[in-house]
């Protein structure tokens, strides 16, 4: 089976390309999520906290 279709297909490239305005919207909208997920001072630390408990 041949998947050279899919060599050059990169998913975070096409993330990152907006080719439509609701496409950019919407990834303006999910930047806009994550960084007022992100409250208080401490916030940094306990995600580098929970990423190491979640790795083990």
């Amino acid at each position: 089976m041949e998947f050279s279709n899919f060599s050059s297909f990169d998913p975070l490239k096409v993330k990152l390309t907006a080719g439509t305005e609701a496409q950019a919207n919407a990834l303006r909208r999910e930047i806009e999520n994550i960084l007022k997920s992100y409250v208080g001072w401490y916030d940094p630390f306990c995600e580098a906290i929970q990423n190491a408990i979640d790795s083990v």
